[in-house]
């Protein structure tokens, strides 16, 4: 059997959870291929587990716009004789939009003729744990469903899928940086980024304040946010944040990368699919240090 894993995601966390399960199925020597967006699913995929997440008011991300417009048409094909898991992630404080594009697509699904190959799981980001908190017991139901056997799960007791896996072949990161003789392209990649916002210039900013306006207890945050910087604009206009790590945050990731490589510094040349510039410009820019993504590494 063939299992293909598609995620729908827009900040790139149901792409990380993604990524675990393809590690989770090879560990547990199912067959399957690298984790695909939504949109490039191909009607070919039998069974499928797929991570959502919602985006906006309750809408899909950009990655299943496609996929989900297809199975709106009042022609949409049928899914009789699929197969297809689901995992959604949401937030709670978001009332009835939680999980909504999770929740309708499992329903569009199973409408079409599609089989649940187990209950699906609607992960929440305001707890504790995180949207992944269910993974755990996603994996429990879904095991079964697959026919892994009883006695691989417990031989296994319980990994999931994120811990660093027996053979270097299951563990394949999502972003991957090589050296390079080239200099920094760092300003063309937030130009690029802005560009697609349709922002014609840029302004460097420090966040001076934030407070909160909504009442602790009421589900949705809504805050004030003010930032330093000399602009001028009008009523309507947009602001987009091209958000940059804290220093220290930076150099905290660096030393752990010289553990490994004492010769790697901030003005290190690399390359990535991401952008081309140096170590610093890829650590400050490019990946979240913050909240780290599972399976995000250098």
């Amino acid at each position: 059997m063939d299992v293909r894993i598609a995620y729908a995601s827009e900040t790139g966390r149901a792409e990380a959870l993604a990524w675990r399960c393809r590690s989770w199925l090879r560990l547990r020597n199912v067959t399957t291929s690298d984790p695909v967006p939504l949109d490039a699913l191909t009607s070919e995929s039998t069974t499928t587990i797929i991570f959502a997440a919602t985006a906006g008011d309750g809408a899909p991300p950009s990655n299943g716009k496609k996929f989900w417009s297809t199975l709106l048409r009042k022609g949409a094909p049928r899914l009789d004789g699929k197969r297809y898991a689901l995992y959604g992630l949401g937030d709670a404080r978001y009332g009835a939009k939680f999980n909504a594009f999770a929740r309708r697509l499992d329903a569009r699904l199973a409408q079409l003729g599609a089989a649940r190959l187990c209950e699906r799981s609607l992960g929440d980001a305001c707890t504790v744990e995180g949207a992944e908190s269910l993974l755990p017991g996603f994996f429990a139901r879904l095991s079964p469903a697959l026919g892994i056997s009883e006695s691989l799960e417990a031989s296994l007791q319980g990994r999931v899928g994120d811990e660093a896996p027996d053979r270097v072949e299951d563990y394949a990161p999502p972003v991957t940086i090589k050296m390079v003789d080239e200099g920094s392209t760092i300003q063309a990649y937030e130009r690029r980024l802005l560009a697609k916002e349709g922002c014609a210039s840029i302004a460097q900013a420090t966040l001076s304040t934030t407070q909160r306006l909504t009442d602790e207890n009421w589900w949705q945050e809504v805050r004030h946010v003010v930032f330093s910087a000399s602009v001028t604009y009008a009523p309507g206009d947009v602001a987009v944040l091209v958000p940059r790590n804290a220093p220290r945050h930076v150099q905290a990731v660096l030393r752990a990368l010289q553990k490994n490589d004492r010769t790697i510094s901030l003005q290190t040349p690399v390359t990535s699919s991401l952008v081309n510039g140096t170590v610093e410009d890829v650590l400050s820019t490019c990946l979240d240090l913050a909240t780290p993504l599972p399976q995000r590494s250098l």
